[in-house]
This record gives structure tokens, sequence and C-alpha cells, in this order.
């Protein structure tokens, strides 16, 4: 009946004398030659990176293990301490090779320490195999750390901690705080050059001269006659634009902030130092309550009351400014008068008490 023959060199070694050697060769020459077919061997060996360490060092503690190729080995749950001595500080994954095309090496190892001094032996791991049905268990071989220990001066006294060694600097520690400098200062250097270049007086004749409120007033109210918004329907955006015309007119030109405030703090802030008409004022009040109307809560205003908020904004700007525009402001900057003129009917007829209408 074929068998397998089992060997590992922890199994020998506690044999002490030359008839325990000879005995070990003899039945090992025996065993090979009698079933070659199956004598295959299986070893586990143990052992340390290094045979001393200091205390509170670490070194890797590896199991290793040699088998047939198609036998699976159970590796068991390793303690936490090797020994009372030496304690297992993490698991390092197993590395796994092939010796030759029957033969599997399995390499297992432990990052360990050890706090006590002296000279500690690792106990064998145990691991179980199954060979024709039979389980087998087999331990790998011992392996020991001598740890030592710091030599102590007895002798000469209590030492104060050092100070710090200070080393001089190389060219390549000062090589990066040059390249800062160097790098910042090119970029200061562009700043100043694109900031000065920004503030380079323009020729006179390129000089941008900011436009008037008025100006700016009247041709967007041009611009919001032409797009017909309300005609389409389009009633609480043909409001917001409205009064947003009118709002940012009275910030420039009476340094109100109307795009700030509520409607009823603009015509208050206008009321207060006589900056401009009454009578204007409260066909401007009307107006903005109008729109807060349409805007916030809904309402749909007939297509006159439409025409006529749109008169109230047209003749607060005009009447407002007519001081501090000169009387050629309409051709200078290319003011188109078309509104003006579908009003003018209006202004002519004297009727300067009641409220404007565009017919």
């Amino acid at each position: 009946m074929p068998y397998r023959r089992l060997y590992n060199t922890g199994d020998f070694d506690k044999a002490r004398g030359p008839a325990m050697i000879s005995l070990f060769f003899g039945v090992f020459l025996i065993f090979m030659m009698s079933s070659p077919a199956t004598g295959q061997l299986i070893s586990i060996s143990a052992k340390f990176d290094t045979t001393g360490i200091m205390i509170g060092e670490q070194t890797n503690f590896t199991v290793i293990i040699k088998q047939p190729a198609d036998l699976q080995i159970h590796f068991p749950e390793v303690p936490r301490f090797l020994s009372d001595k030496i304690e297992i500080l993490s698991e390092i994954p197993s590395d796994t090779m092939f010796v030759d095309d029957n033969t599997l090496q399995i390499n297992k190892s432990y990052r360990v320490t050890s706090f006590d001094k002296g000279e500690h032996e690792a106990e064998p791991i145990p691991f179980t195999f199954l060979i024709d049905g039979s389980e087998n268990v087999l331990n790998s071989t011992l392996a020991k750390l001598v740890v030592q220990a710091p030599e102590i001066d007895q002798e000469g006294g209590i030492y104060d901690i050092k100070e710090p060694f200070y080393v001089s600097w190389g060219l390549m520690e000062i090589l990066p705080w040059i390249l800062l400098v160097l790098v910042l200062a090119i970029l200061a250097w562009y700043l100043f050059r694109y900031f000065r270049k920004q503030k380079t007086e323009m020729p006179p004749g390129e000089r941008v001269i900011a436009e008037p409120p008025y100006v700016v007033a009247m041709r967007e109210l041009d611009q919001l006659k032409s797009e017909l918004l309300w005609q389409k329907g389009m009633i609480r955006e043909y409001y917001t634009k409205l009064t947003e015309i009118v709002r940012i007119y009275i910030e420039r030109q009476f340094g109100v902030m109307a795009m700030e405030q509520t409607s009823n703090e603009t015509i208050s802030d206008l009321r207060s130092g006589n900056r401009t008409d009454p009578r204007h004022v409260e066909y401007l009040s009307e107006c903005l309550m109008l729109a807060d109307l349409v805007k916030f809560a809904k309402a749909r205003p007939g297509d006159d009351t439409h025409d006529e908020c749109f008169m109230a904004a047209f003749n607060f700007v005009e009447e407002t400014s007519r001081e501090n525009v000169s009387e050629n402001i309409d051709e200078a900057n290319g003011h188109n008068p078309a509104v003006k003129a579908d009003f003018q009917e209006q202004e002519d007829s004297g009727k300067t008490d009641t409220k404007p209408r565009i017919k």
C-alpha cells in the first residue's frame, strides 16, 4: 500500500547525540528509496529576519512552508503573542511560489517586537492537513530572538537633553527658495506693468465721457416702447423694465438708492428736500404703486393705464432733468425723439395739471 512520510526539522530539534542523527538519515533513505512516487516532503520552518534587536525595535517573523502542490494545509489563527515575551504587531499577506513543478512554497510573515531583555523563543505553530482522509498536525520549527537593552552608565550621573544639532544648508535646500523668489519677482513686475498700463491716460480724442442719466433713461424708454411688451401680453415684464429704468435714473440723478428701496421709501426721499416738482412725484408715485400691484399682486390694468404709466415715467425724466441738460442733448447723443414727439402735443396743449396721456 503506498504511503507518504512526513518530515519536519522541528521534530528533531531537541534530539541529542549521534544515534538520533544516524537514525534520522537511515529512515530518510529508506523512505526515499521505497516510495519514489509518494515520497514528497512537507517542511515547515520558522525564523526571524534578524537574530537580535534592541528593546522596542521591530522585525519580521516568517513561517516557510514547502509542500506538494496538490496538498492543502490549514493556516491556524496565530495569537497576539508568539510567546509571553514576543508580541505580534501586524500580519503580512502570504507570498506563494513554485519551487518546481510538484513543490509549492508559502511564506507567511508577521511584524513582531519585544520589550523584554533576553533570549526568547517563538512557540511552534501547529498546521493541520489531510492525507488519505486522516487529519495530521505538523509544528513549525523553534525560532530564537535576542533582545538587547541599551547600556546605561550607572556612574556617569544624569545628563541633560542634547541641544538641537544644526546642519548647514546646501544648494538643494536653497534652490527651491531662490526659484520661488524669482517667480514672485516676475509676477510682481508683470502686475506692476499691467496696472501701470491701465492707469495710463487715453488720448483726448479717445476719452470716454459718461452719458448723463437723462440720455440713458430716454434711450431705454425708447427701446421699451419699441418692444411692445404689454401689447404682446407680457405685462409683468413691461412694468418690471419700466420701473427699473426710472429707479436707475433716480439713483444717478438724485443720489437716492431707489434700486434698494421700496416704492414708498423712494417717493418719500424724493419729496424730502424739494428735489423736484411735487406734481411729478405724485404721478410717478401712482406709476410705481401700480407696477408693484402688477408684479406682486398679479393685477391686470387696462390698456390706457399702461400708456398713462409710461407717460408719467417719461415726463418725470424729462421734467426733472430739464435744468441740467443742454438744448442740443438729443442730437449730440443720438437720441431718437420719436417717443417725445408722440407726447409733444399733450405738452403743448398746456394740460400740465392733469395726468398726461399718450394718444
